[in-house]
Order: structure tokens, then C-alpha cells, then sequence
């Protein structure tokens, strides 16, 4: 065979292992981006949307769940109390547990956990699905430096509404009527305590760390007469 079709057959060899080397690796990136778009879709994806529930009030307020008021209707206004409403919806392709709300607060040089489960939480939210969860409004109330205050899964991340529009119903709800008082201590009655009653089934859970810098989500002055929240 002459030199020259030695050397074509070469260059054809180069170019068809080329050819195989380039589609090679055309193929395991399309692969990996299907993978990719594949665990995409199937990752949870939770909404949070933040309302108030208003419900009929009997004349027995103390034994209402959510904060009395009186509705706005001029003459017709009505008593009512009000909830806070979570609706929370899985838009994922996975199955998420909500676990918990959640409300971070900053205030003396320490980071406030303050965590709450309202029936009815814990709860698995499947693709596609929803929940409501109703919560009284006080353990929000308490606080005067609000970083979060949202929903959180069972790994421990968190959801929201959104800055602005969380900031918008913290606000809202601290201009409402509340259920937190000042109350004196039974063994030490010249102290002074923030609190009210719970009327959820679960447990408040309230815990601190030191404070590390964070942004701000809704601040208020604590109200006169209201003492320092003990730990």
C-alpha cells in the first residue's frame, strides 16, 4: 500500500475516534443533565402563604383558642377571635415533613428560638398537596426583634412567605389585640414576667444561643412595662 493511503487511513481512524470521543462525551452530559433536571423536579418545593383566620367568639373569651377582638362593621361589629393562618403547599416532585413553626428573634447579644406545633404538625405534605395550620398569635407577640418566622421541615430547613410579606403580618400583628400580659412571679413577687396561656396541645419550646449578626426582619420597642424576657 502507497505511503499516502497509509496516512489517509490514518486520518480517518483519528477523525472516527474523535467522532466516537465527542459523541462519548456528548452523551454522558446529556445524561447528567437529564439527572440533574430529574432531581429538580422531584425536590420539594414548599409555598408559604400567611392569613388570618377569624372565627365566631362565644361569650366565654378565656376559653377560646385564638385572641379575642371586636370585627370591624361599624354598627354590626361583632366580637371574633383571630388565628394565624400557615397554608403551606408542596409545588415539589418529594415528599416534605413539616415539623414545626418557626420564630427567630435577636435581642442582648443573644439569638431566641421560640418553636411551636399546632395540630396539625407534624405533618408529611406530599407532592401536589397542602395543609393549613392554625396557630395563636402570642408566641409572635412576644417578641420585638423578629430575624425568621416561618415553617420548618424535619431537616431542619426553613420556609417562609417572603421578607416583605412576613414583615407586613408581623406588623399587622402586633397592632392587634393580644393575649400577653405582665405578670408578677409566685415565687418572687417582686419580679416581673412576660407571658400568656397556651392554648396549643404541643409544646412551646424557647431556647438561646450567643448571637451572631443577622438581618433584621420586623423591630418594634418593646412595649412600656413589659420586662426583659427571661431565658
Amino acid at each position: 500500500m502507497a505511503r499516502g493511503q497509509i496516512q489517509e487511513k490514518q486520518r480517518e481512524r483519528v477523525g472516527l475516534e474523535l467522532l466516537v470521543a465527542v459523541y462519548g462525551a456528548g452523551l454522558a452530559t446529556a445524561v447528567a443533565a437529564g439527572q440533574l433536571i430529574a432531581w429538580w423536579r422531584r425536590r420539594p418545593k414548599v409555598e408559604v402563604q400567611l392569613s388570618w383566620l377569624r372565627l365566631a367568639l362565644s361569650n366565654e373569651d378565656e376559653e377560646s383558642v385564638g385572641t379575642p377582638c371586636v370585627a370591624d362593621g361599624g354598627d354590626d361589629a361583632r366580637r371574633e377571635q383571630i388565628l394565624v393562618n400557615f397554608k403551606v403547599l408542596n409545588r415539589g416532585g418529594a415528599p416534605v415533613q413539616i415539623v414545626a413553626i418557626l420564630i427567630e428573634s435577636v435581642s442582648l447579644g443573644k439569638t431566641t428560638y421560640v418553636q411551636v406545633a399546632p395540630s396539625p404538625l407534624p405533618s408529611i405534605l406530599n407532592p401536589g398537596t397542602q395543609l393549613n395550620v392554625p396557630m395563636q398569635k402570642e408566641p409572635l407577640d412576644m417578641e420585638t426583634d423578629v430575624v425568621f418566622f416561618g415553617v420548618v421541615d424535619a431537616l431542619g430547613k426553613r420556609y417562609s412567605a417572603g421578607d416583605q410579606a412576613t414583615h407586613t403580618f408581623i406588623k399587622e400583628s402586633w397592632n392587634l389585640p393580644t393575649r400577653v400580659k405582665v405578670y408578677q412571679r409566685r415565687d418572687d413577687p417582686s419580679q416581673r414576667v412576660l407571658a400568656f396561656q397556651s392554648r396549643h396541645a404541643t409544646e412551646l419550646k424557647r431556647s438561646e444561643s450567643e448571637n451572631r449578626p443577622k438581618n433584621v426582619l420586623a423591630q418594634r420597642a418593646r412595649p412600656q412595662g413589659w420586662p426583659l424576657l427571661e431565658s
